[in-house]
């Protein structure tokens, strides 16, 4: 294909000096040094270029890989909301994931709710919680650029390798708990807590990801109230009260949802395992949850006691704060007795203390145009 070869294109996307490129081209014939599927192969070759990049210059989709200052250097994944890229920040250098969005007619809902992840995660600094770098407006389309894990989610962990041991389980979860202790301490619920938004990262870091359900209880909470109540999670981690309402959905409701992750995490399959979504809903709110001992009938009781106190079918029974099930995962891990309920437990109805302020939103013209 023949087309003409920007040179300040091949500069952005490949980060060297344009003496460089300029360099480059010029070990090429010169009949050669306008076909956009030569250059790009030399570049791949070079190193210069990904595969991925070079397959997009090669159609002529090279202006497409920069997103804001941004270079996209391959596609991570995509959800229901967009698609999810590794790239490389044009000036610092730094490798992030950046979440993509685009608007559509009748997508109102999905834009709400991902200018929701992008303010959560902009709210939250924590070593267990993805750390948002920035956000921004990119030729229509809204973006968030997150920290890079460089590991697998507990979902993929599982599904490939079979059940996590014990041991590494625990500490999983109880990192996990930490951050969404922290999420909770500034007036947020998750709602959508799961193995798959549980990355461990290869030297063993564990995040929380995936804001996009948030649920606000305080101070911004006008956010959530576009909310139209119906179900929105993953069934198969879901409250019972979530499953009526998301409105429903307080703290304790990440708490069950983490407790049924547990459980998927030590056994290899979910809680209930009933072919239909509705059933699986129905599940979570009539049938008793099964013993972990059923599986694995060697594990200590104080693990099974806990597991089942998270995934209590009435909010009031389950543990009151995620701080009360990070002390008892620490005393699991220590051997010692699980503690009385803590002092610091919060009860669902209390009001949390009020998030950060939004400096952001003064950041971004698309935010106060859209929220």
């Amino acid at each position: 294909m023949s087309a003409s070869v920007s040179p300040e294109l091949l500069v952005a996307l490949t980060g060297q000096n344009a003496g460089a490129v300029q360099e480059l081209l010029s070990t090429l014939p010169a009949e050669h040094r306008k076909n956009v599927e030569i250059v790009a192969n030399r570049l791949e070759e070079q190193g210069w270029l990904t595969p991925y990049q070079a397959g997009h210059f090669s159609a002529g989709r090279g202006d497409a890989l920069l997103v804001g200052q941004n270079v996209v250097l391959d596609e991570l994944g995509h959800g229901s909301m967009g698609m999810v890229y590794k790239v490389r920040h044009r000036i610092m250098g730094r490798m992030a994931a950046l979440k993509v969005f685009v608007p559509e007619a009748d997508g109102s809902e999905n834009h709400a709710r991902f200018l929701r992840e992008i303010q959560a995660t902009a709210q939250l600094d924590h070593p267990n919680i993805i750390k948002a770098y920035e956000a921004g407006e990119h030729h229509g389309s809204y973006f968030l650029s997150m920290e890079l894990i460089d590991g697998k989610n507990v979902q993929e962990i599982v599904e490939r390798e079979g059940p996590i041991p014990v041991e590494q389980a625990l500490h999983t979860y109880l990192e996990a708990a930490k951050g969404l202790a922290h999420a909770h301490s500034l007036g947020m619920v998750h709602r959508d807590v799961k193995p798959g938004n549980i990355m461990v990262s290869r030297t063993g870091k564990v995040k929380v990801l995936d804001l996009g359900l948030v649920k606000f209880l305080k101070g911004i909470s006008n956010m959530a109230s576009s909310l139209d109540g119906t179900v929105r999670g993953t069934a198969a981690y879901m409250s019972p009260e979530q499953a009526i309402s998301i409105r429903h959905a307080d703290h304790r409701s990440d708490i069950y949802s983490l407790g049924s992750s547990l459980y998927f995490t030590l056994t290899g399959k979910a809680m209930f395992t009933e072919k239909t979504i509705m059933h699986q809903l129905l599940a979570h709110q009539k049938k008793p949850a099964p013993s972990l001992l059923t599986t694995l009938p060697d594990l200590p009781a104080s693990i099974e006691q806990l597991y089942q106190r998270m995934v209590a079918k009435e909010q009031a029974d389950r543990y009151q704060s995620m701080d009360d099930v990070v002390a008892c995962l620490k005393a699991i891990q220590s051997g010692s007795e699980l503690p009385t309920e803590s002092t610091v437990s919060t009860s669902a109805t209390e009001e949390q203390q009020d998030p950060p302020s939004s400096p952001w939103k003064r950041m971004f013209s698309f935010w106060r145009e859209k929220s």
